[in-house]
């Protein structure tokens, strides 16, 4: 007969099966709003405002030059916005940002966000183009409906 602690025990090592074994691309990134570097910092807040998202990667060439999050406008355009708004988002951007591959485990993505203190890090397909965004709360989703079975 199966016990209450079994089933509790059986979610346990399904989800720590789920966190080191499956990838970021069961994730299945959305292509991410990416922005030339010229684009102005007003214009890229305003698009990230209007899509909904709390990030966009910053392409130019189809390479990945920098990232712009919402921790970005707080960190370094909130206080100097009125100088900020028409200067280019390279300016202001996180350049170099941290990229994983879309084969990476979700272990891997959690613990990059964790060190680094990040919630959005960029993701490169098998050709190294960026593909998506892994996001902590798409990441918190997965988990909660395909390790853990959707909300209790």
């Amino acid at each position: 007969m199966k016990t209450e602690l079994d089933s509790v025990n059986g979610k346990e090592q399904e989800l720590k099966r789920c966190i080191k074994e499956d990838k970021l691309y069961e994730l299945h990134p959305k292509l991410s709003i990416r922005v030339a570097p010229d684009m102005p910092v007003e214009d890229v807040i305003q698009t990230m405002v209007d899509k909904k998202v709390g990030a966009v990667l910053i392409v130019e060439n189809n390479e990945l030059i920098g990232i712009f999050s919402e921790r970005d406008i707080i960190r370094r355009v909130a206080l100097d916005y009125d100088q900020a708004a028409d200067r280019p988002i390279r300016d202001y951007m996180t350049k170099n940002p941290v990229k994983l591959s879309i084969n990476d485990t979700i272990a891997f993505a959690l613990n990059h966000m964790d060190v680094g203190d990040y919630r959005h890090i960029p993701i490169m397909d098998d050709q190294n183009l960026p593909t998506g965004m892994a996001a902590a709360r798409d990441i918190i989703r997965y988990i909660d409906y395909n390790c853990l079975g959707g909300p209790e």
